[in-house]
């Protein structure tokens, strides 16, 4: 009777139909599980939208966007203050392409406003190289600690179906901070220094006694580039599993690599599917809340100004709606204040929809990161890092005995 009860009332995870048919977590060879469904396997990759709006994992996406637009604007605060000198700041083109993704998600574009989200480190870093060269590691920490907070909530709520405080979500990122920040910054660091040594080899086919050696030994830069360019490329396919990796395991940065970067080389096609099927949730996701957004802030837009005079619901509708600073030459100061404020919060509202995508992103890795490491290396999405059972320890497997009782309750 009470074993019932207990089996009745335990909380269950998100894939009753594995726990099912898998005998044991820690099997040694893959061949020894029986083999899921296909639809059991790629069902459960959807569970990451439902994970990823659980309000905790959102406001610290949200206070992860808000930390590195203050880590872009640290240039800021060297500048001469001269408008052409603040034009020419990496905070000016972030702001851009802000307003870029604004707009692009007002007209209902929202593969665009996806596509400029993913690509804007990019353009930051060719637009300028020393500045982002310089913010690499403090953006790369503040990614793997507040990213290692919601993956690691993602990953127990998912693997055991308990959601797991916020508090002890991060004080577990903080106790692997060294290994989060290096899970990207090293790679990244190594790919750099393979690059950096072929401007000192390409010199040497300039130099009048050594033309010919370094022509015939050229081979050597070509073969630096394709390592580093691999390794780029890596990186970039398996960046949603990386800091998963580091709060799954409990392990360190080095081992995180390797269990993504051979889940990559494994199994691409079915990475590159299940990619693609929880992108697509991803810019849905994004599409639903943008209308949302836009929906909430013209209904608020209107509804307030219906008692106010004309030229003042002009000014404020016009911030309420965007949320950018606006000429109030012709306001009285009290009106001019009043629009800031309210575009200040029509801003924090606008970040909504990208403080969920990033959610979605590191959630999406999680689910993504157990899910393929259970079909590479058979080991049962259940056993996840447990730091309060010592070192290394991961929760009890779950046996045969386990997976009946709870397919019979």
């Amino acid at each position: 009777m009470i074993a019932s009860i207990e089996n009745a009332t335990a909380p269950r995870p998100f894939y009753p139909a594995l726990m099912a048919q898998t005998p044991s977590a820690r099997v040694s060879s893959p061949s020894l599980l029986p083999a899921a469904s296909p639809w059991t396997w790629w069902s459960r990759l959807f569970v990451a939208g439902r994970l990823a709006i659980a309000p905790s994992r959102v406001l610290t996406a949200f206070f992860l966007l808000v930390m590195l637009g203050a880590v872009i604007r640290v240039p800021d605060l060297f500048a001469t203050g001269d408008t052409l000198s603040m034009q020419r700041l990496p905070s000016a083109l972030v702001a851009a392409r802000a307003d870029l993704m604004q707009d692009q998600l007002s007209d209902h574009r929202f593969l665009a406003a996806a596509r400029t989200l993913v690509a804007t480190p990019v353009a930051l870093a060719r637009a300028y190289p020393l500045h982002s060269l310089a913010m690499l590691l403090p953006i790369c920490l503040l990614w793997g600690l507040m990213g290692g907070c919601i993956a690691r909530g993602a990953s127990v709520e998912f693997a055991t179906g308990v959601r797991q405080t916020w508090s002890r979500s991060m004080g577990q990122a903080i106790s692997r901070w060294h290994s989060l920040a290096m899970v990207t910054f090293g790679p990244l660091l190594l790919a750099g220094l393979l690059l950096a040594t072929l401007p000192a080899i390409g010199w040497l086919l300039d130099v009048r006694f050594a033309q010919y050696a370094a022509g015939a030994l050229y081979i050597v830069p070509l073969v630096l580039a394709f390592l580093a360019t691999g390794l780029v490329l890596l990186v970039l396919i398996s960046l949603p599993m990386l800091v998963s990796g580091v709060m799954s395991e409990g392990g360190q940065a080095l081992e995180a690599c390797q269990r993504a970067f051979a889940y990559v080389l494994a199994q691409p096609l079915r990475l590159l599917v299940a990619m693609l099927a929880l992108g697509a949730v991803g810019v849905a996701m994004l599409a639903l809340l943008s209308l949302l957004t836009q929906l909430a802030l013209s209904t608020s837009a209107y509804f307030t100004t219906l008692w106010v005079s004309d030229s003042a619901a002009d000014l404020l509708r016009t911030q309420a709606l965007t949320g950018r600073e606006s000429s109030f030459s012709s306001a009285p100061d009290a009106l001019s204040t009043t629009g800031m404020l309210v575009g200040f919060w029509s801003k924090v509202a606008t970040m909504l929809a990208p403080s969920v995508l990033i959610s979605f992103v590191f959630t999406a890795g999680s689910v993504l990161y157990l899910s393929m490491r259970q079909a590479v290396d058979g080991q049962h999405p259940r056993d996840v890092w447990d730091p309060t059972q010592g070192p290394r320890l991961l929760l009890p497997a779950t046996t045969d005995v386990d997976a009946a009782s709870e397919d019979e309750s």
